[in-house]
Formats: structure tokens, sequence, C-alpha cells
């Protein structure tokens, strides 16, 4: 169902399983890319008319998070926000769902850099007056303001048991508020 290519020590690998993976396995990000392909219906036999819409193809070159992230930005959150054709309680439980996930996918792909981004959602707020009458949109903004809240708070601590665990002297002093305040 699914086929990976991807070059390790400068041979071409192709597998049905995974290639290695990226975290934990000391590649940088600008030396990992893989290409894949997935069989969407296994019960089609593949030819030169069908191919675009049986077989899913695609290039990971890089951080495969930050890959993720940028896709979802740029291709699929887009989409689906146009999307018409789905029942409102699909849509609104999809979309809640999507903002959780989304925020922990910034959360985690900048924290991996050093820094912290708050996730702001892609959503119609146009009209204030009544975006602020949908209960739903309300309750998903509550639920990014309550995760902006932990990821603040989670950086403060950290730097602060961080500043409090080490004997510093005016240099360290003036090193971290700038680390500080690049990260805020």
């Amino acid at each position: 169902k699914k086929m990976f290519f991807w070059l390790e020590n400068d041979e071409l690998r192709v597998d049905l399983l995974s290639p290695r993976a990226f975290y934990g396995a000391g590649i940088e990000s600008e030396d990992y890319q893989v290409v894949y392909f997935i069989k969407m219906e296994t019960d089609v036999k593949i030819t030169l008319n069908n191919i675009e819409e049986v077989v899913l193809s695609g290039v990971i070159d890089g951080d495969p998070l930050e890959v993720l992230l940028n896709e979802m930005n740029n291709a699929y959150i887009p989409a689906f926000m146009k999307e018409k054709g789905w029942p409102d309680t699909v849509k609104k439980e999809f979309t809640a769902h999507l903002h959780k996930f989304m925020a922990t996918l910034e959360e985690s792909v900048h924290m991996a850099r050093g820094n912290t981004k708050l996730y702001i959602p892609v959503e119609d707020l146009s009209d204030a007056k009544e975006a602020s009458k949908d209960k739903d949109l309300v309750q998903r903004l509550e639920s990014m303001i309550l995760h902006w809240t932990k990821q603040i708070k989670n950086v403060v601590l950290n730097q602060d048991s961080q500043q409090d665990k080490e004997n510093t002297g005016p240099l360290d002093e003036i090193k971290h508020w700038k680390l500080r305040q690049n990260n805020l």
C-alpha cells in the first residue's frame, strides 16, 4: 500500500517500511529527504490513466514536523475553510480538533528551534458581533487562549528555573534577558 524511497550514504534505498526516524537519529534537516507513494485504493490496479487518482505522492524535504506544519497552513487548512458541503456539526467538531492539533504542532516545531510561537487559528472574524454569538467559535477561541496561557507560563517558569540554577555574572544576566526577550 505504501513505498518509500530515500538516499542513505549516497545509496538509493527502497522499502515498504518507513525510512529511519528523523528525530534522535542525528540527521541535519537539510540532509533529510523522503519521496513517498501511497496507493489510496488497494483493490484497484494502477494504470497510466488512473495513477493520479489512485496514487498519492509527495516529498518530505527537511524536518518532517516543519514540512507538515507548512503543508497544513498552506494547503489543507485553507482548502478545509472553504469547504461548504460538510454538515455543521461535523465541521465544528473537526475545526475544534484541528485547532488543538495545529496549536500543538506549531508549539513543537518552534520549541525545537528554541523559541515560542502562539498558534492563531484561522477563523472568520470579519463581523465581530456575529462571531461573538457563535458559541462554538467562542469556545474554540477560549480554548486557544488557555493553550497560550499554558505556553507562556511554561516559558516563564522554565526560564526562571534556569536563571535560579545558574550562578551568573553580569554578562550572563544580559545574555539571559536578551534570550528571554527573543523568545517572548
